[in-house]
């Protein structure tokens, strides 16, 4: 290998090289294509590609300058031949002293490298990692042994790599180190782009083969889970042959009216003894003709129907069948799937029902009309008590008015025996009978109004009708010591039959009347209190009448309203009256009526929808 250490000598240039003149030669700049060395004579040969278009072959001879103590000093030296050579050869040549003070560059270096000027330090171009990596190398270099140092070096500041092959010198005593650079900036470029290609390419192969594995993994789980599916199909198409078997319906399963499928009940419909007799043949070929022209649900065209139908077998025997008929995927036919279910005795047991359902209807309507019998002898009943109870009222209110006008008649005697009897006196006696006599007869008109029939129902003031009926009991109370008190709320409205609503609060009154009667007698000392409520409660009215009595036993708490129940002796009462209240609160009022009791409070509470 030939070393920085060889010096070439050219000779004879101008004998050799023809059409270019020695200087041109010498100063051109051109490119070496090709050096052959020739072993015998030392020569050393150049294919030379010149500025000039002319090729031409440059010949010298080696020679060994290892001990040459000049080399340095004649290539610091200006315009001798060595000079001029590297000044015009394509590649970088630096001269440093031993402190790495850069002393020389050819033009390569100027021209391409700038920064890289005399009089600087080598080491402030290299990238600062590099640099103690790189004086380790050069420490390890010695001039003995010829040996050159070859390392990359990384000049940041010029973004440039470069291969360096360093040497030492030694002239006169002192230390040199002789650089050649070649630019590799562009294949350092390239090898990285090519690492990073590599990496990209290494990752993406990684990507894809993480990819392909969990396709694979996938793939091997869906292959798995197909392969468990099939079982479990094999074993579902069993369970659903098994199942489809043992329906108590005839299933039926064709394509264009050919039979794919027929179950063993199906068989028994059509008198067939195996499926080989029906599978695979037309419809039409084993089922009575009759049934064909009669059953419109062997129809291709037939989709998504449920209905009735009579298949008739062949000795006569008719047999009434709910026929569902629903499309279906049997065998990758799509298919038409019949379910026949035996509906006879269903069919006969409707029959009998409808039978008893007439004979049902008949009797209702006996029933209905024995019960609206008695509930309008219950009416005339509940209404003839009442009578009675008013008349009983009627009397109470008769008695003192009576008593007046009896005596006022009396003192007509009196004052003509005394002789004061004047006209004055005749009218003013005459004027307090009337009265007397007006109240009585108002009292038989409230009688009357109270008993009159209405059939049409209307908006009503609660606290007029409430006060009506109370001012017909309320002498009777006030001879018997009963306080009553009234919280009636104004201007509130109830729809309904006035008269009926009247005769339920009647009831309840009188109901608590008579349970004050009843602890009267046993403790002498006790006051009896009813009160009356009426007061709005969100959408609705309620109506609250609340005595202080014993209460009612609990036991028969749920029985009050029923008819004809009463825990009164039969002379006092007939069991009616609750049950009525009840009947014209609910039935015809559209509210309701409850009961709550206990020891010394029970409260009859009635409620009704706003108008």
């Amino acid at each position: 290998m030939e070393t920085l250490n060889d010096r070439c000598n050219i000779v004879d240039i101008s004998e050799l090289v023809l059409e270019v003149d020695e200087v041109d030669l010498i100063k051109q700049e051109y490119k070496l294509i090709e050096r052959i060395f020739e072993e015998i004579n030392n020569y050393i040969s150049y294919i030379i590609d010149s500025q000039s278009k002319n090729d031409f072959k440059l010949k010298g001879f080696l020679e060994n300058q290892t001990n040459s103590k000049n080399i340095i000093s004649d290539f610091l030296a200006s315009d001798n031949l060595i000079d001029v050579f590297l000044d015009n050869i394509q590649i970088g040549f630096i001269i440093l002293d031993e402190e790495l003070n850069i002393l020389k560059t050819n033009n390569f270096v100027k021209i391409n490298y700038p920064t890289i000027v005399k009089g600087k330090n080598f080491l402030i171009h290299l990238n600062e990692s590099q640099v103690e990596s790189f004086l380790h190398e050069l420490m390890n270099l010695t001039p003995i042994t010829n040996e050159i140092l070859k390392t990359e070096l990384n000049f940041p500041i010029m973004h440039c790599y470069f291969l360096a092959n360093i040497m030492i010198q030694i002239e006169d005593d002192k230390k040199y180190y002789m650089c050649q650079l070649q630019d590799i900036t562009y294949k350092k470029m390239a090898e990285n782009e090519l690492k990073k290609l590599q990496q990209n390419i290494e990752e993406k192969f990684k990507e894809k083969t993480k990819n392909l594995y969990e396709i694979n993994n996938t793939l091997k789980q869906e292959v798995t889970k197909n392969e468990k599916i099939k079982v479990l199909l094999e074993k579902s198409e069993k369970n659903y042959k098994d199942l489809i078997e043992s329906l108590p319906d005839a299933i039926i399963i064709h394509y264009r009216g050919e039979v794919l499928f027929i179950n063993d009940e199906g068989l028994a419909l059509f008198e067939k003894n195996s499926k080989y007799e029906v599978e695979g043949k037309m419809i039409w070929d084993f089922i009575n003709p009759q049934n064909l022209e009669d059953i419109e649900i062997f129809s291709e065209d037939v989709e998504y129907s449920l209905s009735e139908a009579l298949i008739v077998k062949n000795d006569g025997t008719k047999v009434y069948v709910e026929a569902k008929i629903v499309p279906t995927n049997y065998k990758g036919y799509q298919s038409t799937l019949i379910v026949l279910r035996d509906v006879s005795k269903r069919k006969e047991m409707q029959k009998q029902l409808e039978e008893l359902n007439n004979n049902l209807q008949e009797e209702v309507k006996k029933e209905l009309n024995i019960r609206r019998e008695q509930e309008q002898i219950m009416i005339q009943q509940s209404k003839m008590a009442t009578m009675g109870e008013m008349m009983g009222m009627i009397a109470h209110q008769w008695r003192q008015p009576l008593n007046a006008v009896g005596l006022l008649i009396q003192s007509f005697e009196d004052i003509y025996e005394d002789g004061e009897l004047d006209e004055t006196t005749i009218r003013e006696l005459i004027k307090k009978s009337m009265n007397h006599i007006e109240f009585m007869s108002k009292t038989i008109d409230n009688f009357r109004n109270f008993f009159r029939v209405s059939k049409d129902k209307t908006n009503f003031n609660l606290k007029s009708a409430i006060l009506y009926t109370y001012e017909i009991l309320e002498a009777q109370l006030e001879q018997l010591n009963i306080k009553t008190i009234l919280n009636l709320e104004d201007d509130i409205e109830a729809f309904g039959l006035q008269n009926e609503f009247k005769q339920t609060i009647l009831n309840i009154l009188n109901n608590a009347k008579d349970a004050i009667l009843e602890k009267k007698e046993i403790d002498k000392e006790y006051e009896g209190v009813i009160e009356i409520t009426v007061l709005k409660d969100g959408a609705n009215i309620k109506i609250i009448i609340k005595d202080n009595a014993n209460g009612i036993k609990q036991e028969i708490l749920n029985k009050i309203f029923e008819p004809y129940f009463s825990t009164k002796d039969e002379s006092v009462g007939t069991g009616i009256g609750l049950y009525m209240s009840k009947m014209i609160i609910e039935r015809n009022m559209n509210g309701k009526l409850d009961v709550i009791s206990k020891e010394g409070d029970t409260r009859f509470i009635i409620t009704l929808p706003i108008v």
